[in-house]
């Protein structure tokens, strides 16, 4: 009988240290005005909250890892454990050496409620700018060194998100 594979965590956001590997990216790039932050939680989760405008062209929000080599080779997917605000988000994958390319999956949140979602690395598709590049190659997750969450597509207004862990799952 095979050992059972275990989950594998990427983040757990039960310290300073661990929340400082995380960074802010919105609209302003582009000429937005959406604003977001990140504090920790006594409840360690990592708090994503903000505003995002459609003003000035813009529209996202977006937190963001610092590279790191996770090895994922053995592994299925992402499980994350979040509370959210009833809004949509978007877990985002980057591969070493693909400059621009996210690969991403949406997840529903559901307002004040504790969730655990799993996404394959099947259902992750290859953008740029929010554009699904459809002839680009699927992703491969031994490449994977940055993560991210994004609230885009025109979900105006306020947003909060606490995000608890970040696991990969065989």
């Amino acid at each position: 009988m095979m050992p059972e594979m275990e989950m594998k965590t990427l983040f757990r956001f039960d310290s300073v240290e661990n929340a400082g590997k995380w960074g802010i990216i919105n609209d302003s790039v582009m000429g937005g005005i959406s604003e977001s932050g990140l504090a920790l939680l006594e409840e360690d989760a990592l708090l994503f909250a903000g505003n995002v405008s459609l003003e000035n062209n813009g529209g996202f929000a977006s937190m963001r890892s610092a590279p790191t080599e996770f090895g994922l080779t053995d592994q299925e997917g992402i499980r994350l454990t979040v509370r959210g605000d009833g809004n949509t988000y978007r877990l985002r994958l980057y591969a070493n050496n693909q400059s621009g390319v996210a690969y991403e999956a949406p997840f529903a949140t559901t307002a004040g409620e504790w969730l655990t979602i799993q996404l394959p690395f099947s259902e992750f598709a290859p953008t740029i700018r929010g554009r699904v590049l459809s002839e680009y190659a699927a992703l491969d997750p031994n490449n994977i060194n940055v993560v991210g969450i994004m609230i885009r597509d025109y979900q105006e207004g306020e947003f909060v998100l606490s995000v608890a862990s970040i696991e990969a799952y065989p």
